[in-house]
């Protein structure tokens, strides 16, 4: 039921539109992450924050909000979070250095709660890029259901071909091309003199890595 808000612009969301999330028993699922708290201090923290955000790009797109409590993924309560423009900065500075390639299409909202807190909501839309987490483990991940999971080389494979066919083709060109370059200059086989030579390009069938 994500499409609860989805014809509603992020900036007019109120209390009242929140308080129908809980009113409907709006669950947590493919689009939709609660959490009761922002936390950004420590690296384990930053890191499940760009694992959460990517996640969802990664995935069909969402809404984070901060500052609602669930239960077994149902939300309970407006809590609230303390929100400034200071935390909205971390917040933007650890997306920044810890994703790759930079998150295009995200936009956010501050909803004022009539107990002084706020709710901070996130909706990101899906860019057709793959973006991987840079703290510690270099993954990249996805939204299954109601949790995050990295994805494995397969997922990584589809996601690239889907998003872009056409650039595994010329990412194979362009190495197959600097490789017989190489050969032509004699970088390689130096000892071979004048003979002719017969080299065999192979290219692994699963790339989600770049070419060297």
């Amino acid at each position: 039921m994500s499409n609860l808000l989805d014809g509603i612009p992020l900036s007019d969301l109120t209390e009242d539109h929140l308080k129908s999330l809980i009113l409907l028993k709006v669950s947590e699922n493919i689009r939709i992450d609660y959490k009761k708290k922002i936390k950004l201090s420590t690296g384990r923290e930053k890191r499940e924050l760009c694992k959460d955000i990517t996640a969802l790009a990664n995935t069909q797109g969402g809404y984070l909000f901060f500052g609602i409590e669930e239960s077994n993924g149902i939300p309970m309560n407006l809590s609230g979070i303390d929100f400034d423009d200071n935390t909205r900065q971390q917040f933007y500075q650890i997306l920044t250095s810890g994703v790759a390639p930079r998150l295009q299409s995200m936009i956010d909202t501050e909803i004022k709660l009539q107990n002084g807190k706020s709710i901070f909501v996130v909706k990101i839309n899906p860019d057709g890029i793959l973006h991987q987490v840079k703290y510690d483990d270099n993954r990249f991940y996805k939204r299954t259901g109601t949790i995050t999971i990295h994805m494995d080389s397969a997922d990584v494979e589809t996601l690239f071909r889907a998003t872009d066919p056409s650039s595994r083709l010329k990412e194979i060109k362009e190495s197959r091309d600097r490789y017989f370059s190489a050969l032509r200059n004699k970088k390689y086989f130096k000892g071979i003199g004048g003979k002719a030579l017969c080299a065999l390009f192979i290219t692994p069938e699963v790339a989600s890595y770049k070419l060297d």
